[in-house]
């Protein structure tokens, strides 16, 4: 290649596709990762690989196992390709997996998957690109993120692209799971929730929840929309809520509630997903319409707090300490606190994994029950004085027994896995359905406090 003396720096890179530079046994010493016009050290090459890097799977270098050899030590070397389907949503890495374009595309999916379960009309997404249009006009959804360093970022692509895929936008801004799920309550008309969060994954996580009214997760057949699912496993049933009715009629006849069987319960377990290349397929799912929804903002976490207070009591001397991993749930907590006059001792989950003992207050006195809710605020952990943790069904039906003469139009019914406490609404406050499935972790350890405030019940030891 004969050199221009005019060409600079970034257009000599830009020629060199890998390898810049090579040592004496023929491995490169520099990188050039595809897309870029910098070259990179080895170590960076090599912690791309490790790490997934977005570009990694054009890069010719991608089976460098040997040179990785040489200067790692039992580290895994490996290409991710694809997102991690989980139970309500999606995860990966934010930018190596998932970036804002990635956001914008999943959320193009899940709204048209939406918008077909709402209004019936069945779509090709095998067609070609004119041929790609759906109905989903009037369709609306509401979007929130959570306090994820990359979350604004790809709310910001989600809320564009659910707007251009022709839907109604509903604003919910900075919110968690449950504040989200609220919204459902004060705008009866929105048929699907999108949460941009990374709730259970690592640090790093990012992706996105979708659910319908009923809590449900929306399910998308990924094929349909040119995505490969490399290990499709059956998703799992909340059996609680499918036998809700029969569970409402067996306590409002006094019977003890049936415990779904442990067979009813199909273990979930995750995926990885391979996003096509809407520039090579063909397929543009960001024109499903000629017309782009409107957007509407709402008050959320006003809205929600206001909800909040039907659970807790007004005044209480209950010592109660509660554990959070969201700092807007502490900002609840303090809020009620001080509000209805309640002896809550407030604690991040760090703080509570540096100390020995999580439940001791200042004075040395053990509190009377004690919630930790996790990053998905929609779920829960009680434990008593005595730092015995009880399981979801056990507190399902202490909360049962201890309203059955008083507020008895709400019920407590653990989830088929164990891991929420959902609680029946038949009086459905808000809404118009006949009963309200609410999953909310400070919900129900406000009503688990106001059952303690009474002085007649006690939580088992």
């Amino acid at each position: 290649m004969t050199i221009n003396p005019e060409h600079t720096l970034s257009d000599l890179q830009r020629t060199t596709p890998s390898a810049v530079t090579e040592d004496s046994g023929g491995s490169p010493q520099t990188f050039q990762c595809p897309g870029e016009t910098s070259p990179v050290s080895r170590a960076v090459h090599l912690g791309r690989l490790a790490s997934g890097w977005s570009g990694c799977r054009e890069c010719v270098w991608k089976e460098d196992v040997a040179a990785a050899d040489r200067f790692t030590s039992g580290v895994e070397i490996k290409t991710r390709r694809g997102v991690r389907r989980t139970e309500f949503g999606v995860r990966g890495t934010y930018l190596n997996q998932i970036d804002r374009f990635r956001a914008a595309q999943l959320a193009t999916i899940f709204s048209t998957q939406v918008a077909q379960q709402t209004t019936a009309v069945d779509i090709d997404a095998s067609s070609e690109a004119d041929d790609f249009v759906c109905t989903t006009a009037n369709v609306a959804i509401a979007i929130g993120y959570d306090g994820r360093r990359g979350s604004p970022d790809l709310f910001a692509g989600v809320n564009s692209a659910v707007r251009q895929n022709g839907c109604d936008v509903v604003d919910a801004g900075r919110c968690t799971a449950a504040s989200l799920l609220n919204v459902f309550r004060t705008n009866p008309g929105i048929k699907a929730a999108i949460l941009v969060t990374g709730a259970g994954g690592a640090a790093g996580d990012v992706g996105m929840d979708v659910f319908t009214q009923d809590q449900q997760p929306v399910p998308v057949p990924w094929q349909k929309f040119g995505v490969i699912n490399r290990t499709c496993h059956t998703d799992r049933r909340d059996t609680s809520a499918v036998n809700m009715e029969d569970a409402l009629a067996q306590f409002r006849s006094g019977r003890p509630v049936r415990k779904p069987a442990a067979a009813e319960a199909v273990p979930f377990e995750e995926s990885e997903l391979i996003l096509p290349n809407l520039t090579d397929s063909g397929q543009h799912l960001f024109r499903s319409v000629r017309h782009s929804g409107g957007i509407t903002s709402v008050q959320s976490e006003d809205d929600y707090r206001q909800w909040l207070q039907r659970w807790w009591p007004s005044t209480s001397d209950v010592e109660v300490t509660a554990v959070v991993a969201d700092s807007v749930v502490a900002d609840r907590l303090q809020w009620l606190a001080s509000d209805r006059a309640l002896n809550i001792q407030l604690r991040t989950t760090q703080a509570a994994f540096a100390a020995e003992e999580t439940d001791v207050v200042e004075s040395g006195r053990k509190t009377a029950v004690r919630f930790e809710i996790a990053e998905d605020d929609r779920f829960v952990t009680v434990s008593t004085r005595h730092n015995t943790v009880h399981a979801s069904d056990k507190i399902a039906g202490w909360i049962n027994s201890a309203t059955h003469a008083g507020n008895s139009h709400v019920t407590a019914h653990a989830t088929a896995d164990g891991s929420r406490i959902l609680l029946a609404d038949v009086a459905a406050p808000n809404t118009g359905l006949q009963q309200e499935l609410i999953s909310d972790g400070l919900a129900i350890a406000g009503l688990v406090t106001s059952l303690l405030s009474s002085g007649k019940n006690q939580l088992p030891i």
